[in-house]
C-alpha cells in the first residue's frame, strides 16, 4: 500500500507540474504606492487573484494590479486547466513635495521631501531648475513639474510657477544728507521700502527717498500680488552747514541785537567777555568795548558743521568810509556800502543824484555832483561818513528785450531797462509798435528795426532792435539712406536745420531727436519724422525708414587646428561667406574653414541686404605628443610623462591614478598599451606607450614590533598543484616602499606561485620573525595561491612573530633521507627547516636549520610540553609526539625524522615514547588525484581495526570513518564525493602505525 500512495502522489505531481508550465504571466514585478500595473495571462480567459490584497489587489478579469502598501504579494491566474504565479512588489511613494509653489524670475526656493534617498529633477529646467539638494531656481516665466524619485522608480511631483520681477529701478541712487531724491519703476502697483530707515527713508507710493545720515541704503520695489522685487542700493553722502549769520555787527555798550542763522536747530556760544549771548535765542548785549566772536553750532544725523560771526561793541558809534562807485552816467545807477551796517543814507542834492536810505542805491538824475552821506544813529551817540557823487552828462536808452521773430498778424512785447522812452518802427509796412507799451504788430513778413527813444535832462539816447517777421515754417526734404541692420546706424538730414526726429516704431528703430541718427532695433520698418516748431505754427515731413533683417546666429566648432576645417552655419539662407584675414584661415562658399596659420579671424555671412553675422574663429598650431612610462625605484607603480600638448586624456584609465594629468603614476593589472591623447586648443595629437605589467609582487608587514632592521629576503616558488613538486624557484632582496619591506617579480611564466619571506636579521632559535609564506603562514600548504597567468598578482606577507619561552630546557634530533637510519642509504639532511610548536595550542614558538650532519637543536627553553616539525615544499610533515620537559626531564634528544622520498613525506624515526610509524609500504591511496571515490590498497594487512581521517589545509576535520579489515579483505573503498576541490590530507591509523598522505580532490 505505501508503494502504491508513492507512485500515485508522483503522478499527482507530475501532472501539476505540468498544468502549471502550460499556464504563464507577463508583466513588470513591480509598482508604487497608489499606482497601477497591468499582466496579462496566457491562455485567455482565466481569473487573477492577490495573496495579499491589503498590500495590491487584482481585478479578477483584467489583470490589473494597484499598488495600496509596501510589501510582496503573489498575484495568481487561474484557468480551467492551471494556475501560474507572479511576484509583484509594491514600492513606498515618497512624501509630499514641500516648499514654495511659487518662485520669482531670477531667485530660489528650497524644497524637501520627509522620505530620503531620492533625486530631484524639473520636467522644464529652462523654467525652474533644481539642484540635487532641492533648491529651485526660476529661470524663465512658466510652470514646471518638479520631481523627487527614489531609486525604485517611485515619484513625488509638485508643480511650481514663476512670477516676473518688476522693471529696474530708476533714478539717481545719489541722495544729499537731509536732501531727497526720486526713485521710479516702469511696473506699475509696487510698494517702496527700505532696508534701514537710519540712513535713508522712502515714501512707500511716491519713491522719494530722504537722507537721514551718511551711509547705504537698500531701496526695495516689491509687487504685493507675488512678492516680487527689484532693489537699487543707495548713498547718503555730503557735508552738514551751520547756515549763514546776520545780526548786528556792532553794539553799543548797554545795547542788545538778535543774531540769527538760515540754518535752525543749533547753538550760540562765545568766549568773549565783553557781550552775553543766549544759547538758544541768539540775543546777544554789549557789555564792554572790543571785538567779540559768536559761535552757532549745528548737529545733526549728518554731522556736525560752525559758523561765526564778529561783532564790535563800541562806547560810542563809528562807520567807516563809505565804499562803492562814485561816478556814475546820467540816468543812470550805482550801489554804495559801509563797512558797518544799521544806518541810513541820504542826498545832498536830489536834483543831481538821489539814494535809497537803507539800500544805498545812488540813481543819477542830471549832470553835476551831490554829497552822499552815511549815517549810524545809536544810544550812544551818531556816527556819519560822507562822499561826493559824480553824474557825468550821458543819456542812456537801457537794453532792450522781447521777441526777435513775431508771425505777421501776432504781436508781441518788447521793454527797456530804462523807462520813460518812445517806441517806433522803421517800417510801419511790416510791423508797428505802441510809442508807449511797446507792443509790436506782424503786417507783412520782412525785418524791421524798433527804436527806443529816451530824452531826459541828461540828453537823448536811443536803442535799437531787429525784428524778424514770418509766416508757417517748413521741415524741408528728408536725405539719407533709409535702409538699416538691427544694431547698425543710418544718418538722415533736412533741407531745414532745428527741428526735432521721431520714430513711430521704437522696436523697429529708434532715432535720436537731434542727430538724426537712426539704429536699427528689429525687422520691420518704421515712419521717421522730421519737426520744426515756430511761433507761427509747425511743419512735419515724413519718410519710411526699412530694418532689414539679420543673419541667425553663427552656429559650428569655432576652434580648429592649422591644417584643419571645421563648417560654420546660419540658419538664415541667402549670404555670402567671408573671413579675415585669410593669412590665418580661409572660408568656401559653404561655410567651410581652412586652418592656415595660428592666430584669430572673424568670420562674416552677410545677407544681400548688406545685414549680417560674425564669428571669431581661432586657429591652434599642430603638436605633437609623445610619452614615457619607467617604473620607480621601489614600488609597483610606473612613472608616466606625456609632453607635446596642455592637456592629456590616458585611455584607458584603468590602472592610472590621473587619467588627465600630464604626469601620473600607472598600475597596471596586466601589460597595457595605453593611448595617450594631447590637446593644445583645437589640435590633438596621440601617441602610445606600453606598461608591463607581468609580475607577482607585495608588501611585507609584521604581526609585532617592525624591526629596526628591515632587510629581508623573498622567494617564488613555481609548482605543480597536482603533486606541490616544485618547478621552478627564484629569490630577491626587499627595498622600502614608504617604509615598508617591498618585492616584485617581473616576467614570469604562467602558472602556480608561492611566496617565502624571511629577515635576514633574524636570529634561528629566539624569539623572532619565523620565515613565512603570504598572506600569512608558516607552512607552505596553507600558504596562498597565486594563479599567475602573464598578468598582475598582488600577495602581501604579514611576518609571523615567535616569542621562546626562556629555561633550562633543550631538545635536538636528526633528519635524514634514504631507506633507514644507520643504512648506508640514509643521507643527512642539511639546511632542513625545523619549527618548534607549543603542544597546546599549536603555536610556533622559533624555529632553526638542519647543519650539516643533519642535526639541529633548541636551547633555553622553559619547561612545557612542545611539538617538532620539520618543514619543506611539496614534502608533508608528521610531527613528533609531545614532548614534555621538566625539572625531571629538562632534556629531549633523539627526537629524529626522516624524508620519504617515495612518498614525499616527512615522519618522526626513533622517537622515543613509541611515536607511530607508517603502516605498510606495499599500502596505496588511489587514484591521485581523485574524483568521487578514493581507493585504498592494504597491502597485506587486514583482520584489524582501521581508523581513516581526512583534513583539509586549514586542519579542519571533513571526513572520519572506522573500518574493521576482514581476514581476507585487500582494498576498501572510500566516498568522498561531499569534498570539494583542493588539496587534503589522509592519515590512516591501526594499532601503533600510522600513515599520512597529501592527496587532491577534482571536480
Amino acid at each position: 500500500m505505501k508503494h502504491t500512495y508513492t507512485a500515485l502522489i508522483a503522478i499527482i505531481l507530475s501532472f501539476i507540474s505540468f498544468a502549471s508550465f502550460s499556464q504563464s504571466i507577463a508583466g513588470p514585478g513591480t509598482v508604487c504606492n497608489g499606482y497601477s500595473i497591468s499582466l496579462a495571462g496566457t491562455p485567455a480567459g482565466g481569473t487573477w487573484t492577490s495573496s495579499n490584497s491589503a498590500i495590491a489587489p487584482v481585478s479578477s478579469t483584467g489583470g490589473v494590479v494597484t499598488g495600496l502598501s509596501a510589501g510582496v504579494t503573489t498575484i495568481s491566474y487561474i484557468t480551467g486547466s492551471g494556475i501560474a504565479t507572479h511576484l509583484v512588489t509594491v514600492n513606498a511613494t515618497p512624501g509630499a513635495i514641500t516648499g514654495p509653489s511659487m518662485i520669482c524670475v531670477g531667485f530660489s526656493g528650497v524644497l524637501s521631501n520627509p522620505t530620503v534617498g531620492g533625486t530631484w529633477s524639473s520636467a522644464a529646467s529652462a523654467i525652474i531648475s533644481i539642484s540635487s539638494a532641492g533648491v529651485a531656481t526660476g529661470n524663465a516665466l512658466g510652470s514646471a513639474n518638479i520631481y523627487y524619485t527614489l531609486p525604485t522608480g517611485c515619484f513625488a511631483i509638485k508643480n511650481m510657477s514663476t512670477n516676473p520681477v518688476p522693471a529696474a529701478i530708476s533714478g539717481s541712487l545719489s541722495v544729499p544728507c537731509s536732501g531727497t531724491t526720486t526713485l521710479a519703476n516702469a511696473t506699475t502697483g509696487g510698494t517702496w521700502s527700505t532696508s534701514t530707515t537710519i540712513v535713508a527713508s522712502v515714501g512707500a507710493s511716491t519713491g522719494i527717498v530722504t537722507g537721514n545720515t551718511l551711509g547705504t541704503a537698500t531701496i526695495s520695489y516689491v509687487l504685493g500680488s507675488t512678492g516680487c522685487l527689484a532693489t537699487a542700493v543707495v548713498t547718503v553722502s555730503g557735508t552738514v552747514s551751520a547756515g549763514t549769520i546776520s545780526g548786528p555787527s556792532t553794539l553799543c555798550v548797554g545795547s542788545s541785537g538778535t543774531l540769527t542763522s538760515t540754518v535752525s536747530g543749533g547753538t550760540w556760544s562765545t568766549a568773549a567777555s565783553n557781550i552775553s549771548l543766549s544759547s538758544t535765542t541768539g540775543a546777544v548785549t554789549g557789555l564792554s568795548a572790543g571785538v567779540a566772536i559768536a559761535t552757532y553750532t549745528y548737529s545733526g544725523s549728518c554731522g556736525t558743521a560752525s559758523a561765526v560771526y564778529t561783532i564790535n561793541v563800541v562806547t560810542s558809534p563809528s562807520v567807516g568810509p563809505i565804499l562803492g562807485s562814485l561816478a556814475v552816467a546820467c540816468g543812470s545807477m550805482t550801489t554804495l556800502s559801509d563797512a558797518t551796517t544799521g544806518g541810513t543814507w541820504s542826498s545832498s542834492n536830489p536834483a543831481i543824484a538821489v539814494i535809497g536810505s537803507s539800500s544805498g542805491i545812488v540813481t543819477a538824475i542830471s549832470a553835476g555832483t551831490a554829497n552822499v552821506t552815511y549815517t549810524l544813529a545809536m544810544s550812544c551817540g551818531t556816527a556819519s561818513a560822507t562822499a561826493v557823487v559824480t553824474v557825468t552828462p550821458t543819456a542812456s536808452a537801457g537794453t532792450i528785450s522781447g521777441p526777435g521773430t513775431i508771425c505777421d498778424g501776432g504781436t508781441g512785447t518788447l521793454s527797456s531797462s530804462v523807462s520813460g522812452g518812445t517806441w517806433s518802427s522803421s517800417s510801419s509796412i511790416i510791423a508797428t509798435v505802441g510809442a508807449s507799451t511797446g507792443v509790436v504788430t506782424g503786417i507783412s513778413v520782412g525785418t524791421v528795426f524798433i527804436t527806443y527813444t529816451v530824452t531826459t535832462s541828461c540828453g537823448t539816447a536811443i536803442a535799437v532792435h531787429t525784428l524778424l517777421v514770418t509766416t508757417t515754417s517748413s521741415a524741408g526734404t528728408i536725405s539719407g539712406s533709409l535702409s538699416v541692420c538691427p544694431g547698425s546706424t543710418t544718418s538722415l538730414t533736412s533741407s531745414v536745420s532745428g527741428g526735432a526726429w521721431t520714430s513711430m516704431f521704437t522696436s523697429v528703430a529708434t532715432i535720436v531727436p537731434g542727430t538724426g541718427i537712426v539704429t536699427g532695433v528689429t525687422a520691420g520698418t518704421s515712419m521717421i519724422s522730421y519737426i520744426v516748431s515756430a511761433s507761427c505754427g509747425s511743419s512735419i515731413t515724413t519718410a519710411i525708414v526699412t530694418v532689414n533683417a539679420a543673419p541667425a546666429a553663427i552656429t559650428g566648432t569655432t576652434s580648429l587646428c592649422a591644417g584643419g576645417t571645421t563648417t560654420l552655419m546660419d540658419a538664415t539662407t541667402g549670404g555670402t561667406w567671408a573671413i579675415t584675414p585669410s593669412s590665418i584661415a580661409t572660408i568656401s562658399s559653404a561655410g567651410v574653414v581652412s586652418g592656415v596659420a595660428a592666430g584669430s579671424a572673424t568670420a562674416t555671412y552677410t545677407l544681400p541686404t548688406g545685414c549680417y553675422a560674425t564669428a571669431a574663429v581661432t586657429v591652434s598650431s599642430p603638436i605633437s605628443v609623445s610619452a614615457t612610462a619607467s617604473l620607480v625605484s621601489c614600488g609597483s607603480s610606473y612613472l608616466g610623462i606625456a609632453t607635446g600638448a596642455t592637456s592629456f586624456i590616458w585611455a584607458p584609465a584603468t590602472g592610472v591614478t590621473c587619467s588627465t594629468c600630464a604626469t601620473t603614476y600607472i598600475d597596471p593589472m596586466a601589460t597595457t598599451t595605453y593611448t595617450v591623447t594631447g590637446t593644445t586648443g583645437a589640435c590633438t595629437g596621440t601617441t602610445t606607450v606600453t606598461v608591463d605589467g607581468n609580475r607577482i609582487y607585495g608588501h611585507i608587514s609584521f604581526s609585532s614590533t617592525m624591526p629596526s632592521a628591515l632587510a629581508m629576503k623573498v622567494w617564488l616558488v613555481q609548482f605543480d598543484p597536482t603533486d606541490s613538486s616544485i618547478v621552478a624557484t627564484d629569490s630577491m632582496a626587499t627595498c622600502l616602499d614608504g617604509g615598508s619591506p617591498f618585492y616584485m617579480f617581473n616576467s614570469k611564466p604562467a602558472g602556480n606561485y608561492l611566496v617565502k619571506a624571511k629577515l635576514l636579521s633574524s636570529v634561528p632559535g629566539t624569539s623572532d620573525y619565523i620565515p613565512t609564506y603570504g598572506a600569512s603562514t608558516p607552512y607552505w600548504y596553507l600558504a596562498a595561491n597565486i594563479a599567475h597567468a602573464a598578468a598582475t598578482n598582488v600577495q602581501d606577507i604579514n611576518m609571523i612573530y615567535g616569542t621562546v619561552p626562556a629555561g633550562p630546557g633543550f631538545i635536538s634530533g636528526y633528519v635524514v633521507s634514504g631507506a633507514g637510519k644507520g643504512t648506508a642509504g640514509e643521507v643527512p639532511q642539511q639546511g632542513m627547516l625545523i619549527f618548534l610548536k607549543k603542544a597546546a595550542t599549536g603555536e610556533i614558538v622559533t624555529y632553526t636549520y638542519t647543519d650539516a650532519t643533519g642535526a639541529y637543536s633548541f636551547g633555553s627553553l622553559a619547561y612545557g610540553s612542545y611539538i617538532i616539525a620539520p618543514d619543506e615544499q611539496d614534502y608533508y610533515t608528521t610531527p613528533s609526539t609531545v614532548i614534555t620537559l621538566s625539572a625531571s626531564a629538562a632534556t629531549a634528544s633523539a627526537v629524529d625524522f626522516k624524508k620519504y622520498t617515495t612518498s614525499h613525506v616527512i615522519m618522526p624515526f626513533a622517537i622515543p615514547n613509541n611515536i607511530p610509524v607508517c603502516l605498510s609500504a606495499a599500502m596505496k591511496v588511489y587514484p591521485n588525484p581523485a574524483k568521487g571515490v578514493l581507493n585504498i590498497y592494504w597491502g597485506g594487512m587486514n583482520n584489524a581495526a582501521v581508523s581513516v581521517l581526512i583534513k583539509d589545509v586549514t586542519g579542519r576535520e571533513v571526513i572520519s570513518s572506522l573500518l574493521n579489515l576482514g581476514v581476507n579483505e585487500t582494498q576498501s573503498v572510500l566516498d568522498i564525493g561531499s569534498l570539494h576541490a583542493g588539496l587534503y590530507f589522509i592519515t590512516i591509523k591501526s594499532g601503533d602505525m600510522q600513515h599520512t598522505e597529501k592527496i587532491v580532490i577534482q571536480d
